[in-house]
């Protein structure tokens, strides 16, 4: 998969293209042009933590289709913080940087209705990007298999389908039984 990797050298160019909520921005494939890409400011200070998550949406758009913004921003957010062990012989992940610790220990986390809800910039605050990354570090490490049917299901969406469509409730029949159902 190629990619197109765009910098802008301030915060004021980005906020044209980019509201200035978001710091950076991730595409998948799925367009004109076939490649997906990140779009960042050279000038943020965090930069290294932005690159790392907006290359885990680039990822992810790339193998999985059809994903809600709550596992989105999971995963980008697992991804952000990597801990390279003072040995080299190791690398941490999934750890939440300090201000997502400090969302989870000091407010009331929005519902998971709530966080499954969220389709729009106006509800992607610090406290849905938390959540966000607590949910999916739960899941892939209590849950890895449902997580993994979960992903498949969402796949199996015809990528022009409605969002809508599958509402993502966990269903009492084995997969196939459950696709008869519907």
């Amino acid at each position: 998969m190629c990619s197109s990797d765009l910098s802008v050298r301030s915060t004021q160019e980005r906020a044209v293209y980019v509201p200035l909520d978001f710091v950076g921005v991730a595409w998948g494939p799925h367009n004109p042009t076939g490649q997906a890409g990140i779009f960042i400011n050279a000038d943020y200070k965090d930069r290294d933590h932005v690159v790392s998550h907006e290359l885990a949406h680039v990822v992810s758009l790339g193998w999985f289709a059809n994903l809600p913004a709550w596992l989105t921003e999971g995963i980008g957010t697992y991804f952000e913080m990597v801990d390279v062990d003072t040995d080299d012989t190791s690398v941490k992940i999934g750890i939440p940087r300090s201000d997502r610790g400090d969302v989870l220990r000091e407010r009331l986390l929005i519902t998971v209705p709530e966080l499954f809800a969220c389709r729009e910039s106006r509800c992607m605050d610090g406290t849905f990007y938390a959540a966000s990354w607590a949910v999916f570090t739960l899941l892939l490490n209590e849950h890895y298999d449902g997580l993994a049917r979960y992903v498949e299901r969402l796949n199996e969406m015809r990528f022009d389908s409605p969002r809508g469509e599958w509402d993502g409730e966990p269903s009492a029949l084995p997969a196939d039984e459950a696709a008869r159902e519907r």
